[in-house]
């Protein structure tokens, strides 16, 4: 290049000339009425990104090893080492995951892409970062879900579930992320509340919230229900939302809702109770099976079941009658409903004996209803009760003991008979019944004799005293009612 003499041209010219070895790159001119050139001073970082560009990966990782003993101050690298998170040989990546750990909060985004890498020792990288930061990484990760970049918000969602179990402050951020702008955010974040499981309850409040705001969206609905099952009894305050979202458009969100009611416990017994009027014949059906679960503990849905047991449903009024049943004499203040049933000829069969096996279980309202069954003018309804003792077993209330005793006493052999046989399958639970059966063994129809003597034999220890009364008869009376006492004798000696 030749230099020309400042003093042979003109100012003009002078500073032409000056701006133009100013735009030469490398060279550059100090003073012009004395011109030098000299070379430029490039800083580092800008070779080490070419390097990173390197056909040979040695030099690829050797590049991003430098960059990261550059730490922040090599932050215009970070678009490359990005970049460079999808080289295909893994130890490039893992080089230029841990000099974008290097980078301070601005490689956060970056270094979290990671988490999506398809090689475990890469994303073992990012789970022992993320487990070494503590509180203060979860501050870091958490910024990241300001990011305008969808895909670094999902995967910040994604390192603070995994925080989360060391630390509890990333909950709440999650909770927020369920709010997020974009619905896959959205969807990891419930997600990821759901996997974290009962420790997400301060998270509650947003999972809820999030069920109003995704009306458009199944899948983050179904996502936020389970989420909300996961956390179980911690979720009690959303389960008007969830029982609203039994009546959803979509299947797959209903049978979650359940579910999720369902883990949460009898505190939803109120809940569903209020929804029972309004729902659906599934809706009801479904609560219904859910109630029965709970067993004892729905006893405050009572009211609402004794509606039911008018309802157009026959299987409604069924399940109702169960349920009520499980409630023991805490239930009889159903017996009036009950009664309605028991006395309807027209009942379908299998509502019937529900409804008399609810009134066996609900104590003496219960027994009052059977006795004034047993003592009815219509043909039907005493055969029909002594059908339906035959089906009974050894899960016969106790409460049942005074409407058996009674009717050991009936005036139709068929319903003693049915009772000193429904006495021996109860075995030691019908102890109460000894004098009773007894007393039948005196009956005038042989085969309640034979059945009584029968029944006492198969009650133990819970029958000794009935030996010396069996003792005393057992050569009196029918051969068949003689080899019944002597069976029977054989059974309780046996077992004292």
């Amino acid at each position: 290049m030749q230099v020309l003499k400042s003093k042979k041209k003109s100012t003009f010219k002078q500073l032409l000339y000056c701006g133009s070895l100013f735009c030469l790159g490398p060279l550059v001119v100090v003073g012009c009425s004395q011109t030098r050139v000299i070379k430029s001073k490039r800083s580092p970082v800008f070779d080490l990104i070419r390097q990173l560009r390197a056909s040979e990966s040695e030099k690829r990782i050797e590049a991003a090893q430098k960059l990261g003993e550059l730490g922040p101050s090599a932050k215009q690298a970070i678009p490359t080492l990005r970049s460079s998170l999808e080289d295909p040989s893994v130890e490039v990546r893992k080089a230029s995951l841990r000099a974008l750990m290097m980078m301070g909060e601005r490689g956060v985004p970056s270094w979290l892409r990671g988490l999506d890498d398809k090689s475990s020792d890469v994303r073992k990288m990012i789970e022992d970062k993320l487990d070494e930061g503590g509180d203060e990484m979860v501050t870091s990760v958490s910024k990241v879900l300001q990011s305008p970049i969808e895909e670094e918000r999902r995967l910040a969602v994604r390192a603070l579930g995994h925080m989360s179990k060391r630390s509890p402050k990333a909950i709440p951020v999650l909770g927020r992320a369920v709010l997020d702008s974009e619905v896959d955010v959205r969807q990891e974040a419930a997600e990821t509340l759901g996997k974290i499981g009962s420790k997400s309850s301060p998270a509650v409040p947003q999972l809820v919230k999030g069920l109003q705001q995704n009306r458009d969206w199944w899948k983050v609905r179904k996502a936020i229900i389970e989420a909300l099952g996961s956390i179980g009894s911690g979720a009690a305050e959303a389960i008007p939302s969830l029982v609203e979202m039994m009546q959803d458009k979509d299947d797959d969100v209903r049978k979650a809702a359940l579910s999720a009611i369902r883990n949460i416990g009898p505190s939803a017994v109120q809940a569903l109770s209020d929804a029972l009027p309004a729902s659906t014949w599934w809706a009801k059906a479904e609560i219904l099976k859910m109630l029965d679960t709970f067993g004892v503990k729905a006893k405050a849905a009572l009211p609402a079941l004794i509606a039911l047991l008018s309802d157009n449903d026959a299987d409604v009024r069924r399940r109702a009658a169960i349920i009520i049943g499980k409630f023991g004499t805490e239930g009889s203040s159903a017996a009036p409903a009950l009664q309605k049933i028991l006395f309807d000829q027209k009942a379908p069969q299998v509502l019937w004996i529900v409804a008399m096996e609810s009134l066996m279980k609900i104590g003496p309202d219960g027994n009052a209803v059977l006795r004034k069954a047993l003592d009815s003018n219509d043909w039907w309804l005493p055969k029909a009760i002594s059908e339906a003792f035959g089906q009974s077993g050894a899960d016969t209330a106790l409460e049942a003991i005074p409407t058996l005793e009674y009717a050991l006493q009936h005036k139709r052999w068929e319903v003693r008979w049915t009772v000193a046989l429904v006495a021996g399958r109860m075995k030691a639970k019908a102890a109460p019944l000894i004098p009773a059966l007894l007393k039948a063994l005196r009956d005038k129809e042989t085969r309640v004799q034979v059945q009584a003597a029968l029944s006492l034999g198969e009650m133990g220890k819970a029958a000794k005293s009935a030996i010396t009364p069996l003792q005393s008869i057992r050569n009196a009376g029918g051969l068949e009612r003689q080899a019944a006492i002597k069976k029977a004798l054989e059974k309780l000696e046996g077992a004292q």
